[in-house]
């Protein structure tokens, strides 16, 4: 058993092997042997139960797939234009551009590329988690300003939550250009 699963395991028994060093915390209700290594495979085969079949990863999820990090407080999911929603207080379903961007198949999982993920995180997630998330991405070399400049480009200004993503972006870009000495 790689992923050990709340599920599996009941929340006393995964409360226990978290205290005693047996696990490590992957997700809200699973985690890793405390010897193997997560990867990006790995985390999106912990994730794959919160993502519909008819949709892309994408947000705070996407980048904490590819990257690691923090699991984010809300799962975010990109489908086509009239999505059949099932409510869900993990998930968060939209329509939009990253629907239509080729996407990687990661353990099962449709995930967006990271331009993707950095953009919808703005878009449609709490700021004081994506603003770092976003940042620490670029500091670290993953993407850069003018990546993400050009992915902002694509996106339609009459769409739900654009003058949100155009604001924090702008201020976001503005800072990491003038405090970094990154090229703009």
């Amino acid at each position: 058993m790689l992923i050990v699963d709340v599920a599996d395991v009941g929340n006393v028994a995964m409360a226990r092997m978290l205290r005693e060093g047996i696990v490590t915390q992957l997700g809200p209700r699973s985690a890793l042997p405390y010897d193997v290594e997560t990867t990006p495979a790995i985390r999106a085969r912990s994730i794959a139960p919160l993502v519909p079949r008819h949709t892309v990863l994408s947000g705070l999820a996407g980048l904490w797939v590819w990257r690691e990090g923090g699991f984010p407080p809300k799962v975010t999911v990109v489908g086509e234009r009239g999505l059949h929603r099932t409510a869900s207080a993990h998930v968060g379903f939209h329509s939009g551009l990253t629907w239509r961007v080729p996407s990687t198949n990661v353990s099962g999982v449709r995930v967006a590329p990271l331009t993707r993920c950095c953009m919808d995180a703005l878009r449609w997630e709490d700021h004081r988690a994506g603003i770092p998330a976003i940042a620490g991405v670029i500091v670290a070399g993953a993407t850069t300003v003018a990546e993400l400049d050009r992915e902002a480009a694509r996106e339609d200004t009459r769409g739900g939550g654009y003058r949100r993503l155009s604001s924090v972006w702008g201020a976001l870009r503005a800072t990491l250009v003038c405090s970094s000495n990154l090229p703009g």
